[in-house]
């Protein structure tokens, strides 16, 4: 009987593990075109509909991105998402402070200044009017923006 509580406690600790894997996201990778030409940076940006932890994908250089949720690239839980997507490009208009002194006498930001690459309603998923649906399985999404 001894022998049989081992290899029932074994099974149970098997299945455990390979639950731990099961985190029910599906992968999600997509492009990001702005006029025509791809996105080079940037980040999408997928909120659940219903609520819950949003998802998130850098933009690679030639528009591509990957959601992630928990882990890199693990993707995002199938459902309904409103989407915002970001796309900023800082620059340093001239030399950058030596000193802390110095930069706290530029205002903090030295002289960096911020450019939006994309309109800013596309910031923020209750403006942008974009959504997506992920299904089960390997989804792919593209945003083709005006």
């Amino acid at each position: 009987m001894e022998a049989r509580s081992c290899v029932l406690v074994g099974i149970g600790v098997l299945a455990l593990l390979c639950g731990c894997s099961d985190s029910g996201l599906t992968p999600v990778r997509g492009t990001v075109t702005f006029e025509g030409e791809p996105l080079p940076t940037g980040s999408v940006r997928f909120f659940p509909a219903e609520g819950g932890r949003p998802s998130i994908g850098q933009i690679q250089p030639d528009g591509t991105y990957e959601l992630s949720t928990t882990e890199p690239g693990d993707g995002a839980k199938p459902g309904q998402y409103k989407v915002a997507i970001e796309s900023v490009e800082s620059t340093q208009a001239g030399p950058a402070p030596t000193s802390l002194e110095q930069e706290m006498e530029m205002g903090g930001t030295g002289n960096t200044s911020v450019t939006y690459l994309l309109p800013q309603e596309y910031s923020s998923h209750q403006s942008s009017g974009l959504t997506a649906t992920v299904e089960a399985g390997d989804n792919t999404i593209d945003f083709k923006l005006p």
